[in-house]
């Protein structure tokens, strides 16, 4: 009994570390608009709602989902949320290291993925937000294709489908990027297209999209789904660029160089590790393309800092991969240099750089909220706008009344457990039709709204929402650029 203590002492150690470094930054950090996207319509969802038919959604269903799930076990909480999300990171970097140990047979390289997803993965985003629960989707599904090659599983194959479908769910370009990996997994690896391997894939993949097609016909919303699809992916953001943003922002000539290497190196990396796992023919070349079709299909169209982030979380794979196959002193000494490079970045960014660009570095989140559906921590100047502005709401409005936020700060919905009487979580000026607006206005005079906030200045706003509340509403309380208007 007491060797088996201790053997596994260590393990219990490392567990009970790796879950407490996960439990102090993701309980960091609010975000009342991205955070909000998720987490109201979950609890819509919980309240009978349908996303697509009842709500408006940009992405696939599966973000909604996952929260739901741990808003219904463990209470409406932000709380509630995050122990779902420190759950999902844990997993993910134990899956991160198995990868790293089955590829490198080495410890000290299996280090290296997990590693480089926790720098850039949960330390960044700290919320379940739908990148990073596709990137845990993604590596995953890595993981069972490899797996079934070295155990000659067809259930590996199987659970390999079913991530993938899942992956979809959560996020469609990952999901699709992930497809794309799978793909060159079967064309190029031999011993993945023998004893019907790719039809127990197959069958994993179509059954959990039969599963999905069967809910959205039962639930009335396959056609609102590929309405919001069309409208959202599709026209809004592919054909009039809605969330482009330059690939690097204009800026001196050192900074963009620093930033050109910062926003290349995950493609560059796993190009390396690529060329150089096809001169070994090694089958672990999928640990190069995996992060690469990530990167294509998710730098654009918004590059940006927040977005680069959990892309940099799969750049642990090919450094492993590099590390493991290259035998040069000299070249290995470059890889190893690049490797101390991203993560200095890391660091330098966890403890210096706005968490999720515009707030306070994620260390500086010290300040509880103690609004029984938040329960973490947050910087100082939203603890004060946050705090204000939902003591206001609770002070003017009962719980489950009617309010409306523009145009973008749907976790207020959730902080104060009021109701959006809208199907319109993301309202911005550019995006919405004058129908669109029409219908947004009949359903705040139907619903008897008097009380409203608005996130950013409308003063100049020229259309007819902001006219509206400009018209019929009063400016009650001003916080920061925030206004609540009431009538």
């Amino acid at each position: 009994m007491e060797k088996i203590y201790i053997s596994y002492f260590p393990r219990i150690i490392i567990i009970l570390g790796l879950l407490i470094l996960l439990s102090f930054f993701h309980l960091k950090g609010i975000i009342p608009y991205d955070e909000g996207w998720v987490l109201h319509p979950a609890v819509r969802f919980l309240q009978g709602d349908v996303p697509y038919k009842d709500f408006h959604f940009i992405y696939t269903p599966g973000s909604i989902f996952i929260a739901a799930f741990f808003l219904k076990i463990l209470g409406e909480s932000i709380l509630a949320a995050r122990i779902g999300a420190i759950l999902i990171s844990f997993t993910t970097v134990i899956v991160c290291y198995k990868i790293g140990k089955l590829t490198t047979n080495s410890t000290l390289l299996a280090i290296l993925p997990p590693l480089m997803f926790i720098l850039w993965g949960p330390t960044h985003i700290t919320f379940l937000w739908p990148t990073m629960l596709a990137v845990t989707g993604g590596i995953i599904t890595v993981f069972f294709l490899l797996t079934a090659l070295k155990k000659k599983s067809k259930k590996y194959f199987f659970l390999a489908g079913i991530l993938t479908s899942v992956t979809v769910i959560l996020k469609q370009n990952l999901g699709l990027a992930l497809i794309f990996n799978v793909i060159c997994f079967f064309l190029f690896i031999k011993e993945a297209r023998q004893q019907y391997n790719f039809l127990w894939y197959f069958s994993g993949l179509l059954l959990i999209f039969l599963i999905f097609l069967t809910y959205l016909l039962n639930s009335h919303s396959f056609f609102p789904f590929l309405q919001d699809f069309y409208f959202f992916m599709i026209e809004q953001t592919i054909l009039k660029g809605m969330q482009s943003t330059p690939f690097l922002p204009a800026d001196i000539i050192p900074k963009v160089i620093i930033k050109l290497y910062f926003y290349l190196i995950p493609l560059v990396i796993s190009l390396i590790a690529l060329i150089v796992a096809v001169k070994k023919k090694s089958r672990f070349f999928i640990l190069a393309t995996f992060p690469i079709f990530y990167y294509l299909l998710g730098i654009r169209p918004t590059t940006d800092y927040v977005h680069l982030t959990p892309l940099l979380s799969l750049i642990g794979f090919p450094f492993a991969l590099l590390m493991a196959k290259v035998k040069s002193t000299g070249k290995r000494s470059i890889i190893a240099v690049n490797f101390i490079l991203v993560l200095v970045l890391a660091v330098y960014s966890i403890l210096f750089k706005g968490f999720y660009r515009w707030q306070d570095p994620i260390l500086k989140h010290s300040y509880f909220l103690e609004n029984p559906r938040s329960r973490v921590f947050t910087d100082s100047k939203s603890y004060y706008i946050i705090t204000k502005i939902t003591e206001f709401i609770q002070n003017h409005t009962l719980t489950k009344d009617p309010i409306f936020v523009y145009t973008y700060s749907p976790l207020f919905y959730f902080l104060t457990d009021r109701k959006n009487p809208t199907k319109f979580e993301y309202l911005p000026p550019n995006l919405l039709s004058e129908n669109d607006q029409k219908e947004i206005i009949q359903n705040l005079e139907d619903n008897k709204v008097h009380l409203i906030v608005t996130d950013a200045p409308i003063i100049y706003q020229n259309t007819l929402i902001a006219n509206f509340i400009k018209n019929n509403f009063n400016p009650s309380y001003q916080i920061d650029i925030s206004t609540i208007w009431t009538r």
